[in-house]
């Protein structure tokens, strides 16, 4: 989890000691589905991995443990089965090849894979306060839209489409020029538009109540700041190098955001 998801292992370190290790098997579950796409050669072959963890999952609530780290690390583990499920299901529309129709669609994407995780993380922290898991969700969002914006090179050299074909429409972006990573006056409108997104979803999270036992979850929106802030700064080339950088001091400014209780 710390090579492959630095940013939520480092939020996950403000839990109680009590909580850590679950957060941390909630983490890399999470990022075992989120590879699965990039690692196979068709849509088919992604499809029967997603099935080896809907099994795995379904086989620990019978105390059948398969002998692979995260499903051991997560033995155990307070997460619902059924929600677990949901995350598994969402990543299915991965592995399709088209974009997502508009942002209404991509909405509903983030609610089942960065909401929802978030909401699995909560869970473990066990903060059922309504007004800090809607904070939460919000961040959450915002989360999301930046990783997607950040993981464009990536995606990009995939041939995986993730950006709302309505929103490509309606600044002239061409998709060919997105998965030929050549940076235009198009494709940084529409940065700038999820962008802003990502922004305002940040800024409506507010102050929640619980802050301090919900952190791990409340944190990535500093993190998410800095990374907008480096779009901005590039212009909304989602391909500048700059952007996905390491945060400088990042451990530091989540402390400073922990004490303030800022999001």
């Amino acid at each position: 989890m710390r090579q492959h998801d630095p940013d939520r292992y480092l939020c996950a370190l403000f839990a109680g000691h009590e909580f850590r290790e679950a957060l941390f098997a909630l983490s890399a579950f999470n990022v075992e589905l989120s590879m699965v796409a990039g690692r196979v050669s068709e849509p088919a072959l992604g499809l029967i991995r997603l099935q080896w963890w809907r099994d795995s999952i379904d086989m620990l609530q019978r105390g059948d443990v398969r002998s692979h780290a995260v499903v051991r690390a997560l033995d155990g583990c307070p997460l619902d089965p059924a929600l677990m499920h949901r995350l598994i299901d969402a990543r299915e529309r991965d592995l399709e090849p088209t974009p997502f129709a508009d942002l209404s669609a991509l909405e509903g994407y983030l609610a089942e894979t960065a909401v929802l995780l978030s909401d699995l993380a909560l869970d473990v922290l066990e903060v059922r306060d309504a007004g800090t898991r809607a904070s939460a969700e919000g961040i959450a969002r915002g989360w999301g839209l930046t990783g997607l914006l950040r993981a464009a090179p990536h995606l990009a050299r995939a041939g995986r489409m993730m950006l709302p074909d309505a929103v490509m429409q309606r600044h002239g972006a061409r998709p060919g020029d997105y998965r030929e990573l050549r940076d235009t006056a198009a494709l940084r409108a529409v940065a700038r538009e999820l962008g802003r997104l990502a922004g305002c979803a940040l800024d409506g999270a507010g102050r929640p109540a619980r802050f301090a036992a919900a952190a791990p979850v409340l944190l990535p929106a500093t993190l998410a700041r800095v990374y907008l802030a480096r779009l901005k700064a590039a212009g909304w080339n989602m391909f500048d190098p700059a952007v996905n950088a390491p945060v400088p001091f990042g451990i530091w400014r989540l402390l400073i955001a922990r004490w303030l209780h800022r999001t």
